[in-house]
């Protein structure tokens, strides 16, 4: 049976819960009866940016990444969080995007998702200053309404 680890994106919008899971490994049904991220069970609610992730599949990216593969899950993430590595986009903001109509951006990561899709706001003549500091899936929200 595959172990999945919780990866928080770490930064200071982090939650508490979700800054405590990170770096955890479980199995998926110990992650799916405490709560996914973006379902709701942890402060951040639906605007979590956590990911689970195949245990396998972490090391696997850390190594493309150049990173040791004798490093722990918690090494990785704490690299990463360094700017060593790649930010994700949850399930829910991808598909959000998706329903958008932004497919394209549910393939990058989370920080040049965001950037672009300030952009298109901005090019469609819709933004304001305090788009800047919400979330992708404030701003998927916003651009779909629009």
């Amino acid at each position: 049976m595959a172990d999945f680890a919780w990866i928080a994106v770490g930064d200071a919008r982090t939650c508490d819960d979700c800054e405590f899971r990170s770096g955890s490994v479980m199995p998926l049904e110990h992650w799916e009866s405490v709560g996914l991220p973006g379902d709701g069970a942890t402060i951040c609610a639906d605007n979590c940016r956590c990911v689970v992730m195949m245990d396998d599949l972490v090391r696997a990216i850390a190594i493309s990444d150049g990173l040791s593969a004798d490093l722990s899950i918690n090494e990785i993430i704490e690299l990463w969080g360094l700017g060593a590595g790649i930010r994700f986009i949850p399930a829910v903001v991808q598909d959000s995007l998706i329903s958008a109509g932004l497919a394209d951006l549910a393939e990058l990561d989370y920080e040049d998702a965001h950037a672009e899709i300030l952009e298109l706001l901005r090019t469609r003549g819709d933004f304001e200053d305090t788009y800047e500091v919400m979330s992708l899936r404030e701003l998927t929200e916003i651009y779909r309404g629009g």
